[in-house]
């Protein structure tokens, strides 16, 4: 799932988060988000304000804000720069894509509405940029995308994709 923090430091009792035994976020004092969804190959924690450290294995890595810490695997802890606005936007009842491929535009909206994605054709190679709103119904939103040129339709609860 996804959770959002915010912590006061306090040096005598450091707050902790442990993501299932595969990272572990140490607070320094800060506000941040974790993804952490279990049909994802990537833990991410992203730093909106202070530091934490993200550790798994014997990687760990402090993050400043902006940053985004990212876990797969064994693999040593990776961080990029992130547009913070965009990785919050669930919490303005948003979705945010940002040049998202079509699998990863379906694989939110099958959390978001509980539907299953059935590809009827794989040649989809668009990717999309922009904000929807997580509080319209998924008519509405096939709608929307039907409008960007993707071919959807919804049969009771699968959505396909005849891209």
């Amino acid at each position: 799932g996804e959770a959002y923090f915010e912590v006061a430091h306090d040096a005598a009792k450091p707050f902790k988060v442990d993501i299932e035994g595969k990272a572990t976020v140490t607070v320094l004092g800060t506000h941040f988000n974790i993804n952490a969804y279990a049909d994802d190959n990537a833990i991410r924690t992203t730093l909106l304000e202070g530091k934490v450290q993200v550790e798994t294995g014997s990687s760990q890595r402090q993050l400043l804000p902006g940053d985004q810490g990212i876990v797969r695997g064994a693999e040593p802890v990776q961080v990029r720069q992130v547009n913070t606005e965009g990785v919050m936007a669930w919490m303005n009842q948003q979705f945010y894509f940002d040049n998202a491929d079509i699998h990863l535009l379906m694989k939110e909206l099958s959390r978001w509405y509980g539907v299953q994605v059935e590809y009827r054709n794989q040649k989809t190679l668009n990717h999309f940029s922009g904000y929807l709103p997580r509080q319209a119904r998924l008519s509405e939103i096939i709608k929307i995308l039907k409008l960007s040129g993707i071919q959807l339709e919804l049969d009771e609860k699968t959505l396909i994709v005849n891209d």
